[in-house]
Order: C-alpha cells, then sequence, then structure tokens
C-alpha cells in the first residue's frame, strides 16, 4: 500500500477505531506477532457516498511455554494462530530456529530468538568439551 493510500485510510478510521490501532502499533514489539495480520474493514454508505474504515483487533493470549534449550517456561503474549503454529512446528524452540527473521515482525521474537540460538551454541560446546574428555 502507498502511503497516501495509507494517510487516506487513518484519516477514514472510525474516531473510536484510531486508540484501537495505536494501541496496536504500540503492542507490536512486545509480543510475538508471527502470521497475525492486523484486519481492517471497510464500510461503505452508499447513500452518502461515504467510507468509514475500522479495525479488528487481535485477541492476545497470555501464555507461559517451556524453552528446552533456555530450561525454563518463557511468558509470551501472542495470538491463538501464533501457538497453533508453535505447536504445529514441535515448540517454541523448534519455531524460533526455523522461522526465517523476516516473518517474526518483533524485537521481543528476535531477542528470545538470539537467546535460544547463544543458549544452543553454548550447550553443543559443553557436549562437545564433554566427549573429548571421555
Amino acid at each position: 500500500m502507498s502511503a497516501q493510500k495509507n494517510l487516506e485510510l487513518v484519516k477514514n478510521l472510525l474516531p473510536r477505531t484510531r486508540p484501537v490501532l495505536k494501541g496496536i502499533l504500540e503492542k507490536q514489539n512486545e509480543v510475538l506477532w508471527g502470521k497475525t495480520e492486523v484486519v481492517v474493514r471497510k464500510r461503505s454508505f452508499n447513500k452518502c457516498r461515504h467510507v468509514l474504515y475500522s479495525v479488528v483487533k487481535p485477541h492476545w493470549l497470555n501464555v507461559q511455554l517451556y524453552s528446552s534449550v533456555l530450561k525454563e517456561k518463557v511468558p509470551l503474549t501472542l495470538t491463538k494462530n501464533t501457538l497453533t503454529h508453535i505447536e504445529g512446528m514441535g515448540g517454541l524452540d523448534d519455531y524460533l530456529l526455523k522461522t526465517p527473521e523476516e516473518e517474526m515482525k518483533s524485537n521481543f521474537s528476535s531477542n528470545l530468538r538470539w537467546r535460544v540460538v547463544c543458549e544452543a551454541l553454548r550447550q553443543g560446546e559443553a557436549e562437545a568439551k564433554a566427549k573429548n574428555r571421555i
């Protein structure tokens, strides 16, 4: 979408929808976003030829998923679709390690991924040293 269309969309948002969109955008970097998209509904009124847009707020779940690499429960905020996707990939660690960086869409998920990768490397080095001692 072009910048001009985005500006037009924001101008035509229903007044009570603006804080919802602002809240979603502010929370975006604090959640495990996954493939969840912001849904914008277009409402056309034929009699007055007016168009308004509304935003469908994602339903956020607060969960704790166990990371076998970090050996701890990680508190997460995510959508049901993202949770289903994580379960389908075999767990939190597999999701973080196999999902491309472009699909992470938040600083929180990138930071969590970095923690898992670093810890996995540390564990791999420790196992290699233990095998060399035997």
